[in-house]
């Protein structure tokens, strides 16, 4: 399900920690910004009334914190513009068990023709980078390592519809399905199994 505009503040209601974005970016609106140039949205939510102010001032791209603040949200983040195809060959990797509860979570294109996968977990979850690949940068022509997929959770945020580029594939935030803890680590584990970047061994 599309979300309005004028729905945001439901989100808040629904315990999501909002924050408004710069259109077109990703960085937070100076709405949100102290003095310093700095929001603790990522730890404490904005009242709902505070949220709609910030859609009667204009304000039409958002994001919602990850983690304890947001009711132990996750996001599966798949970044297709380094792996294209990454989300279906994870998709077709999973057990019946792991695809029913994937079925229900949100799922979201995001500007980059990524995939985010959106629920809740039993437990707050950290933020890990599972998968990296080499590249060669366009712009300079060296190799550089880039992320194909992570997990956002505590202490980092994601876009969401309205904002520009994200488009709802399935399911609504409204609606998010609770993973539990061990069936996200298997989650997990699959996702590792698409990196292609290992540590050297350390040297004496």
């Amino acid at each position: 399900m599309k979300i309005r505009n004028e729905q945001v503040p439901r989100l808040s209601e629904a315990e999501f920690s909002i924050i408004p974005i710069v259109e077109g970016e990703k960085r937070p609106h100076a709405i949100c910004l102290d003095k310093d140039h700095k929001h603790n949205l990522l730890k404490v939510a904005a009242s709902v009334e505070v949220v709609t102010g910030w859609v009667k001032s204009g304000v039409t791209s958002w994001g919602v914190a990850c983690g304890e603040v947001s009711g132990n949200i996750i996001v599966f983040d798949f970044d297709e513009k380094h792996y294209l195809g990454l989300y279906d060959i994870f998709y077709a990797k999973l057990a019946d068990h792991q695809k029913v509860l994937i079925d229900k979570c949100y799922k979201s294109k995001t500007r980059n023709n990524g995939t985010h996968i959106v629920c809740r977990t039993e437990t707050s979850q950290p933020t890990i980078k599972l998968s990296s690949r080499v590249e060669i940068d366009k712009k300079t022509g060296k190799e550089i390592i880039v992320t194909t997929s992570e997990t956002r959770g505590e202490v980092s945020y994601v876009l969401i519809s309205p904002s520009a580029g994200y488009e709802v594939m399935q399911g609504s935030l409204f609606d998010l399905p609770v993973i539990p803890d061990d069936i996200h680590e298997e989650l997990i584990d699959i996702m590792r199994t698409f990196n292609e970047v290992f540590e050297e061994p350390a040297t004496e």
